[in-house]
């Protein structure tokens, strides 16, 4: 299925709009790793999903395969993704992938030298620039979409499919911006 196909589901769209984003130019392993990462927090990629082919990855994030392959391992031994062999094989989400503590949210925080505070207040600075663009460049589809996003929203009492439709909510807005770069930078304000 290509990204422009109308059969593509929206989550795959955002998805590749996120593992896509601006050529890695620092170390292409640790941009690998956090994009797949955050694809997989945000539930673009649910447990049991397959991801793309090690070829689609390389060629959607600009990368060779060998980093798609190294990320992937990494990652596999990390418990976030399960290496299948044979006919049906492949890279999977994990079904049971470990949680993310409070502690090591805390310590992640810490060692970035930020807290709480000032990442929402970096939140609201940059999502209402990347919201007043969406809303100068956004396309009729796009809108729909955002539309479609809202209504499911308003629909959902479950807690956890609510925080997966939101996340997609605030991607699409980045897409509507019409660059590459902001879809990319979008998961970094998630706080999971």
């Amino acid at each position: 299925m290509s990204p422009s196909s109308p059969s593509t589901p929206p989550a795959r769209h955002t998805a590749e709009a996120l593992l896509r984003g601006a050529k890695p130019t620092i170390n292409p392993l640790e941009v690998t790793l956090e994009r797949l990462g955050s694809a997989i927090k945000m539930g673009l990629y649910e447990p049991g999903d397959q991801l793309p082919s090690e070829r689609e990855l390389a060629q959607m994030m600009g990368i060779s395969r060998s980093t798609v392959r190294e990320a992937t391992h990494l990652m596999v031994e990390q418990g976030i993704l399960v290496a299948k062999r044979g006919r049906s094989g492949g890279i999977f989400v994990s079904e049971h992938p470990l949680p993310e503590s409070l502690m090591t949210l805390r310590l992640r925080l810490n060692k970035a030298g930020a807290t709480l505070s000032e990442i929402l207040d970096h939140r609201l600075v940059v999502e209402m620039g990347i919201a007043e663009l969406a809303t100068q460049r956004a396309e009729e589809l796009q809108i729909k979409d955002l539309q479609d996003l809202v209504a499911a929203m308003q629909e959902t009492y479950d807690s956890v499919e609510y925080r997966k439709l939101d996340i997609r909510f605030h991607l699409l807005i980045a897409k509507a911006t019409q660059t590459n770069r902001l879809p990319a930078i979008a998961p970094k304000f998630t706080l999971n």
